[in-house]
């Protein structure tokens, strides 16, 4: 396919996508309206991506909740950091790094002391020209053995740093979500993003809700995903639901908008799930906004690229996408 044909195919995929989209978001908050008999209290939206499309779900939300005679949810953005993994591979990796660097510590400091006591002993000892040769190959032995467990002990001192600053982000995230909560103290919680390809900006919701427990509070949905990580999320699946989803799933069709089978996965659908939707190719002039990975503060920080012309375009663009497909729901 030319170049321009699957550009124009991309654009398509992704109106598409934000199309029956919109269409799950409206079945999932009248089912969460019937199961809990109020609408979520306060949508969250994880940074930066899911800014513009704040704008497209705006025209569902406000015809929903008027429908339903409440009062429009509160809206939040969570900052999660890209070197976090909250799940529970990172804690098991956590509990094992610990575990070995304590056991190279110990067997250090246990060759340390024969080492030591070696020394001294032969020292005291008269020892012909073989004899001292022998002990001296142990103590050479004995020292490289030393210095192989204290090269392991330096790595491991630098994973158990990386892993501290992983740890560092959670408590982030979790006084991020604390500070949330505090200002909706009731009702459920609507966590809405672009894309659900590999599952890690929910979990990480997930662990800071687990943490703070509200984890039952809250419910999930992405315009995209794929199968795979549908099939294997730690999320509950009547807390999560998706527009379009690429593959097919072993359960739960009744939570996706739109299926699109492997056999009509086409070059189009890989960018929209490698790229995700078009305003992110010049992301911070259309957002205004930078995740700023190495800063500990919890929340985005204005970005240099920021263009306010371009804002105003992409939220009027999606805006505009979000009306089109409310006015064909009511």
């Amino acid at each position: 396919m030319e170049s321009s044909n699957l550009e124009k195919e991309y654009f398509e995929k992704s109106r598409e996508t934000l199309r029956y989209g919109i269409m799950e978001l409206s079945r999932t908050l009248d089912e969460i309206l019937n199961r809990d008999h109020e609408l979520p209290t306060a949508i969250i939206f994880p940074e930066t991506t899911s800014r513009p499309l704040r704008y497209a779900i705006e025209p569902i939300i406000e015809h929903v909740y008027r429908k339903a005679g409440q009062a429009k949810p509160k809206e939040y953005f969570f900052k999660t950091f890209s070197a976090h993994h909250e799940d529970d591979d990172f804690r098991e990796l956590a509990k094992t790094t610990s575990a070995e660097f304590s056991k190279y510590e110990a067997e250090r400091n246990k060759l340390e002391a024969i080492r030591k006591q070696e020394l001294k002993r032969v020292s005291s000892l008269n020892l012909d020209k073989n004899a001292s040769k022998r002990h001296s190959d142990n103590l050479q032995d004995l020292q490289e053995s030393i210095n192989v467990l204290t090269t392991k002990i330096g790595k491991m001192r630098n994973e158990w740093s990386e892993l501290e600053k992983i740890g560092a982000t959670g408590k982030i995230h979790n006084e991020r979500m604390k500070e949330i909560l505090q200002r909706t103290k009731t009702g459920s919680l609507l966590i809405v993003d672009d894309v659900f390809i590999r599952g890690r900006t929910f979990n990480t919701i997930r662990s800071s809700l687990i943490d703070n427990a509200a984890e039952k509070r809250a419910n999930y949905f992405a315009f995209l995903g794929t199968a795979h990580t549908f099939d294997e999320s730690y999320l509950s699946p009547d807390q999560l639901s998706i527009g379009v989803l690429l593959g097919e799933p072993k359960h739960h069709m009744d939570r996706v908008g739109k299926k699109i089978p492997w056999k009509d996965y086409s070059e189009a659908w890989l960018m929209m799930q490698n790229l995700g939707f078009p305003f992110r190719y010049n992301k911070e002039a259309s957002t205004g906004v930078i995740k700023n990975q190495a800063s500990t503060s919890r929340y985005v920080e204005i970005s240099k690229e920021a263009d306010p012309k371009k804002m105003r375009e992409v939220r009027e663009q999606y805006r505009k996408l979000g009306e089109t497909a409310a006015a064909k729901l009511k």
